[in-house]
Order: C-alpha cells, then structure tokens, then sequence
C-alpha cells in the first residue's frame, strides 16, 4: 500500500497529534476562567435583583452615585436659578451650616420619599426639625423616586414656592428631591409656568441653562406638561 508523505516546511513545527478523550491545551484554564466569569455574573445578578427589590437599597445605590457623578462630571451640588429659587440635590448635614448662614435659606421643599430621610452609615440629610430650629420654613411633598409627581402635588408644590416668595422680602428657596435633577426639576417648571409666565418647554429650557444635569423621564415629562396644560398663567 502507499506510504503516508509528510510534508515538512522550513521553520514549521507542527503540533504533535492529540490522543483520542484528551483535552485540547487551555481547556482546563479556559474552564476556569468560564466559571469565574459565571460566578460572578451570578453573583451581580442576585446583587442586582435585591437592589432593584428593595427601596431603601436601590436609593442609597443611586444616591452614591450621584455624589460620584457631581464629582466626576464637576456638578454643583445645588446651582442657583433665579434670585429666589435654588435647585439642587439632597441637602445633607454636612451642607447645612452653609445654607442656613452663608445661603441664607429661608424656605425648602423636599420632594421625597419618607425612607430618603432617613440617615444611614455614610449620610445624615438634614432632617424638617432641624430646618424648623434654624428658622427655615419646610414643606414636603412626598413623592416616589423615578415616578411621575402627580399633577396636584405639582400645582401644591408650585403655590407653596409662590406664596413663601410672596410673603418673605429676601425669601430663597431650596428646592431639592434625591439628585436635583427629576422630581425638584418638574415642581419648579410648573411654578415657572404658572407664576412666570413660561411655557412647560421653554421653563425646562431655562432651568436646564442653569443646571444642566435635570433629566425628566418621559412620564415625569408628561405629568408637568399636563399640569402645565390649560391652566391660567399669572399673567393672564
């Protein structure tokens, strides 16, 4: 019978056969680092799940991360919008002697939920007894986080900021929810619809001038041009 040729080319070696049932060379550390990388998706998805589960966990998660975005990013923690209004994030008690000395802070509105008042390990928002001492008038709105305010918590919201304007001379007013960029940005847009005459897109137009990071998701979007819509305007 004929012979097997080999070919045997200059600078070539080739791989000596494999026995048959052996492992292919890696397959052992290929496995393990499949099993590492399974593990650990595993692991991020059960981390994931109780985050998104719980609350009290996804707001801590997501209120890290905006403190490290405002630093990454170089965002104010609070910016000022007009002479009487200031819209920022969660005022914590690290923040507090400044407002209420150096701000001079006459009024907050908080749009929260209950649990985001509660301190934790590595943070103490400033808490409505603590407002009430330092001569600070305080109203909360109590309102879910990534959810749309209703249309009446809205309108609420937006006669509380006009009537302490209009009651106090040097009034400032803090507006603030978890981020200072959802919740606080649609309450303040439909006072500036109401009270100044603006357009729901043109207010989120002029806030957005003067911070840029608000960010009203689609829901949070319709819910202020619906309390925005049809309704009468101070200059009308």
């Amino acid at each position: 019978p004929p012979r097997a040729v080999q070919l045997r080319l200059p600078g070539l070696r080739l791989a000596a056969p494999r026995a048959p049932g052996t492992a292919p060379a890696g397959a052992a550390s290929d496995s393990v680092v499949l099993s590492v990388l399974g593990s650990a998706s595993l692991c991020a998805g059960v981390l994931l799940g109780v985050i998104v589960a719980s609350p009290r966990a996804l707001y801590l998660t997501s209120l890290a991360i905006t403190l490290s975005r405002n630093v990454i990013m170089r965002y104010n923690h609070w910016d000022r919008i007009d002479d009487h209004i200031i819209l920022g994030a969660l005022p914590l008690s690290s923040h507090f002697a400044t407002l209420t000395r150096t701000v001079r802070l006459t009024g907050v509105l908080s749009l929260l939920e209950q649990h985001e008042f509660t301190p934790s390990l590595v943070h103490h928002p400033v808490q409505h007894a603590e407002w009430e001492e330092a001569g600070v008038a305080h109203k909360w709105v109590r309102t879910a986080d990534y959810e749309p305010v209703p249309v009446g918590d809205l309108l609420e919201a937006a006669k509380w900021i006009h009537t302490h304007i209009e009651q106090h001379p040097h009034a400032l007013v803090y507006i603030h929810c978890k981020a200072g960029r959802g919740r606080s940005t649609a309450a303040l847009v439909v006072y500036l619809h109401h009270y100044h005459g603006m357009s729901g897109l043109e207010a989120i137009e002029y806030v957005r001038a003067r911070r840029p990071q608000i960010n009203l998701n689609r829901r949070q979007r319709l819910a202020v041009l619906d309390a925005c819509d049809g309704k009468p305007t101070k200059a009308e």
